[in-house]
């Protein structure tokens, strides 16, 4: 911590933990996290939160909805990351939890809701320019409203666009950064 205050400013870091293995949707394990089979490895990482020493964001099973690359079920994703939460909370770390979607992921992505005593923050994967106005995006925003939790953007990039000419940023930047004034629960 010293050595970013010495710098003259704060840097939280975010962290997404995966419950699938290399992307692969047939080796998902949120279901042994739920059921208490990884307790040992939630305490591992409590553990190393103590020794962080400063404040993280952690989106628990980030692009839960994500099914054909993850393959969580909305049943165990939920009671996964309720047993996480309740590890960090107990321990007393400075960690917020996080919600965190996918545009590209599955249109059901409430069905995959903790609830808001387990969700600090909501967030949300951003990669192509249609998913500025994609219908899921904005039901996500407005709900995050409803629920009264901030929303932090955790992936983005200009997928398919690139950034090597002045064209790239008309298509790909300006639109973004546009969506991210229209997002009144977005924390930047």
């Amino acid at each position: 911590l010293l050595k970013y205050e010495a710098q003259g400013r704060f840097v939280i870091p975010q962290i997404g933990l995966s419950m699938t293995s290399d992307g692969n949707p047939n080796a998902h394990y949120e279901g042994q996290v739920a059921n208490g089979n990884m307790d040992d490895r939630i305490a591992n990482l409590v553990e190393g939160f103590k020794k962080l020493g400063f404040p993280a964001y952690l989106r628990i099973g980030y692009e839960f909805n994500g099914r054909v690359w993850n393959g969580y079920l909305p049943n165990t994703y939920r009671q996964a990351f309720v047993r996480i939460t309740n590890a960090l909370r107990e321990a007393d770390v400075e960690v917020a939890t996080v919600w965190c979607m996918s545009i590209d992921g599955d249109d059901n992505y409430y069905d995959f809701y903790p609830g808001d005593e387990y969700v600090d923050w909501w967030g949300i994967d951003i990669f192509s320019v249609e998913h500025f106005g994609d219908a899921n995006g904005v039901a996500f925003m407005d709900s995050a409203r409803v629920h009264q939790k901030p929303v932090m953007l955790g992936e983005t990039t200009p997928r398919y666009v690139g950034v090597t000419d002045a064209s790239d940023f008309q298509t790909w930047f300006e639109p973004f950064f546009e969506w991210m004034d229209g997002q009144a629960g977005m924390k930047v």
